[in-house]
């Protein structure tokens, strides 16, 4: 089962989005709030997944996200986490009012999910550096909404932290994957989106970032079910 849901958000980019319909139930509000009366989501973070790529950007292992919409995939069960999937941030950005590419479906999304999966990132995005990429203005879409629903108290709240995992394609990797850089490429951004708004607080206290090299299906497999 697919849901299309549509998203009326305030941050970061001013953006409202609605299933292709144009209709669609709303589950997820400006502040990342879960509408619990018709969302498939359950009100727990843990055990739901949600699954970034990037508009127009096919990936080999991770299915293409909606480009004008967030949908929950599934509801679980079984072991199963319930996967949300999201599209990107993309560097053109977008002033239609009905777009996402501003990164503002993937934070929203981010903000109810326990586990966060950024797909499509390849080493060219490493080597050109991940802040200067679309993945780059993803990431600084979902740090920012993240901070901006900061309290002091979660800094010592192990269930309040996400897993981010940065899913990189290393299918004709010609060599060893810098992952520490990477992920400092991540906390840098981190600590810029919380320049901006004004909040200190440490990555490590609200994301565990990992990066994974996917080479194959096997991996991808082990990154959709959080098995790494």
């Amino acid at each position: 089962m697919i849901v299309a849901v549509a998203l009326l958000l305030s941050a970061p980019c001013d953006v409202a989005a609605r299933s292709a319909g144009g209709g669609g139930v709303t589950i997820i509000s400006s502040t990342g709030e879960i509408n619990k009366s018709s969302s498939p989501v359950p009100s727990s973070s843990s055990g739901v997944v949600a699954i970034v790529t990037s508009p127009g950007k096919a990936d080999p292992y991770f299915a293409l996200a909606s480009a004008d919409s967030v949908s929950a995939v599934g509801a679980g069960g079984a072991g199963q986490p319930v996967i949300i999937t999201a599209p990107g941030a993309t560097l053109a950005g977008g002033v239609d009012a009905h777009s996402l590419h501003c990164g503002s479906g993937a934070a929203a999304a981010a903000a109810i999910a326990g586990s966060v999966v950024l797909t499509g990132i390849t080493e060219g995005d490493v080597q050109a550096g991940l802040g200067s990429t679309r993945h780059g203005r993803t990431l600084s879409a979902v740090f920012t909404n993240r901070l901006a629903r900061y309290k002091p108290e979660e800094a010592e709240d192990e269930s309040a932290k996400t897993l981010l995992i940065l899913a990189v394609n290393s299918e004709e990797s010609t060599g060893d994957l810098d992952t520490d850089a990477i992920a400092e490429s991540a906390r840098l951004m981190f600590v810029e989106a919380a320049a901006s708004v004004g909040t200190k607080v440490d990555i490590d206290a609200l994301f565990e970032v990992k990066v994974v090299p996917v080479a194959n299906e096997a991996d991808a497999a082990k990154v959709r079910t959080i098995e790494i």
